[in-house]
């Protein structure tokens, strides 16, 4: 809360000024040198096409309006850097290579405090059973695997995994000195989930398997405009989208998907046909959530994605899960 108005003092001092729409909105105007502003919690940073903007205009700005709240920029984190050359944020590297393409990955300095914490763990259970350990390492590289997944990962992933596998041997071998290398192989290791070297160990109960963080697919992250408002009429479709796209995401949101599509024995309520992969579905708030409408299944339908536009066009409620048209309620 004490950095917020970061972005007005920016605006203020770059004379950038708004254009107010009709809907509500504004626009940013007269920004020459493409000033933007990003932050997440106390981290930013501020981009522009001219290094002595950010240095004469920019810095001095931000400096003062730090000042008046008893606080100063840090002279070791501060940097002002080509995009060429890169720069590190919220754990990810970016750079521009000379080809003109923008690629994210993770930054080196989060990928070694990644894997300090994985040797550590692993020095540290020398004697504990195999899946305990798994337990713990598989709490470590999961999170960070899904939080990196929607940026150019997958080299990295692979490389992580190939060094925690050979920590992971170093482990076995040390545990039986006076065994061979198949008999260690055999006894830690089998094939799961296409990979012969899975690293496995068992309990009274269950089979602990350790996970590998390059099967993690790459999804791409679709952001959502800033002036998206989801309580209102013209904004629905874009909040519907996204709720779309999560359930995707995961196993128990396909579950709740198929649950709506057998509900609808696999047809469109509005035109009465078949959905399939061909013709493509959008889902549909049967009470719109800016009008108090919730992401639950009874209030979820699958459409065909012409048959949604007319739902929004026509106006067309649901009573129950017969579609009636603003008109034929009059």
């Amino acid at each position: 809360m004490v950095l917020d108005g970061m972005q007005e003092t920016i605006d203020k001092t770059m004379g950038i000024r708004y254009h107010h729409l009709k809907n509500g909105y504004r626009r940013r105007v007269n920004n020459p040198y493409k000033v933007h502003f990003v932050r997440y919690a106390d981290d930013w940073i501020i981009t522009a096409t001219d290094k002595e903007i950010l240095e004469q205009r920019v810095k001095p700005a931000i400096e003062l309006f730090l000042k008046q709240r008893g606080l100063e920029l840090s002279l070791e984190k501060t940097v002002i850097s080509n995009i060429y050359d890169g720069f590190n944020f919220l754990g990810q590297h970016f750079r521009k290579y000379n080809n003109g393409k923008l690629i994210i990955k993770p930054s080196k300095k989060s990928t070694k405090k990644l894997m300090d914490k994985v040797r550590t763990t692993i020095k540290r259970m020398r004697t504990a059973p195999s899946y305990v350990l798994i337990t713990h390492l598989n709490r470590m590289t999961k999170g960070w695997g899904m939080y990196h997944r929607h940026c150019c990962a997958k080299q990295t992933f692979k490389w992580i995994d190939h060094q925690i596998w050979k920590s992971i041997w170093r482990w076995c071998l040390r545990r039986h000195p006076m065994k061979g290398k198949r008999w260690v192989a055999k006894k830690y290791f089998t094939y799961h989930k296409n990979f012969k070297w899975t690293f496995f160990g068992k309990d009274t109960k269950s089979t602990y398997y350790l996970s590998r963080l390059s099967p993690i697919p790459i999804r791409r992250h679709v952001k959502i405009k800033a002036t998206a408002n989801p309580f209102t009429k013209e904004d629905e479709p874009i909040f519907e989208q996204h709720l779309q796209r999560k359930m995707l995401n995961t196993w128990r949101n396909k579950q709740r998907l198929i649950t709506i599509f057998r509900r609808q024995s696999g047809k469109c309520p509005i035109c009465h046909q078949l959905i399939n992969k061909q013709t493509g579905w959008n889902l549909h708030h049967k009470v719109e959530r800016y009008k108090g409408g919730k992401d639950t299944l009874d209030n979820l339908v699958m459409l065909h994605p012409n048959c949604h536009h007319q739902v929004h066009y026509w106006n067309i409620q649901f009573d129950g899960d017969v579609p009636r048209r603003a008109f034929e309620q009059a």
